[in-house]
This record gives structure tokens, sequence and C-alpha cells, in this order.
């Protein structure tokens, strides 16, 4: 991993930051080293589980998955057109659904791959687009309003994978 990377080192650094610590005393938090704490911000390290489990921050669990997972999750939206407040992002996300919601009627998979024409490729992979914008939103909205109500991300998303397993989606 390259120095300067790392996402989820950033967000390890913002957290570290907002809650007025330095590395040493988050290193006392996480049972490490000053030093490995400096190797995660810096992104010469990933941050694993256990400290996503311990600190309870919903931005360093949303962008240590999306290293984790490289091209195939969402992650932290912090550009300079974003307001990450929970309001906006409610209704970002409300927005982004009924989106992929109309453009998924205009879609057909039921056809086999090799009998549907180009055009109709095109509009497969706008609903793809749009389902992934809904994937970011979601994750963002649900990262937002963790923080903001003080909810432990990992314990909503322990609930959600108690409720697949139950429901015999996914194998524990």
């Amino acid at each position: 991993m390259k120095e300067g990377t790392s996402r989820a080192g950033k967000a390890l650094r913002a957290y570290r930051l907002k809650k007025g610590k330095t590395q040493q005393q988050l290193s006392f938090d996480l049972f490490s080293s000053r030093e490995l704490i400096t190797k995660m911000e810096r992104g010469e390290r990933k941050i694993g589980p256990e400290v996503t489990e311990r600190i309870e921050d919903p931005f360093v669990a949303l962008e240590r998955a999306g290293e984790y997972a490289k091209a195939f999750g969402a992650m932290k939206l912090d550009g300079l057109a974003v307001d990450l407040n929970r309001t906006t992002t409610y209704l970002k996300t409300k927005e982004e659904l009924q989106e992929a919601l109309d453009q998924l009627s205009k879609t057909d998979v039921t056809r086999a791959p090799k009998f549907v024409e180009p055009h109709e490729i095109q509009n497969i992979d706008k609903a793809l687009q749009e389902c992934i914008d809904v994937v970011t939103a979601v994750h963002n909205f649900v990262a937002v309003v963790c923080d903001e109500y003080n909810l432990p991300v990992t314990e909503v998303w322990n609930r959600h994978t108690n409720k697949l397993v139950a429901r015999k989606y996914v194998l524990s």
C-alpha cells in the first residue's frame, strides 16, 4: 500500500482528531503502539477489523470496507460538493432510490444475454450505475446517522447479518 493513498487511514486520523486524541492515546485505546497508529494513518498498514470494532466510527468502518473490497463497495463521500448531514443524506438516498427504481422499470434482464440488443445492454448498464449510486448513498446515510445518533455501527450491521442468517439468506 502506497503512503498517502489510504482513505481508511485518513478517516482514522479524522476520527482521532475529532476525539481530541494523540496517536499515543489512541494506541492505548486500541492496545496497540503509536507507531502502528502512524502507519495506519499514513496508509502503510491496513486497518484491521479489531480497530473498527473498538473505536466504533462508521466512517473508518466504511472506508476500511471499501479498501478491502477494492472496486466493490462504497466509500465516504468527502468531495467539495457533498453535504454530509442526516437530512441531506436522507433526501439524497430517497432521490437515488427513486432514480434506480425508475431505471430498473425500463430495464429487461429476463432474456438470455446472447439475445439482448446493444441498446438494451446500455439500459442494463445504466440501471447498474443507478443501483451502485444507491449503495453509495445508503452506506453514507447509515454512517452519518450512526455517527450523529451515536449508534454503534458494528451492532447495526451485526443485527442485519443476524437477520439474514435467521432468514437463511446467508450461512453463518
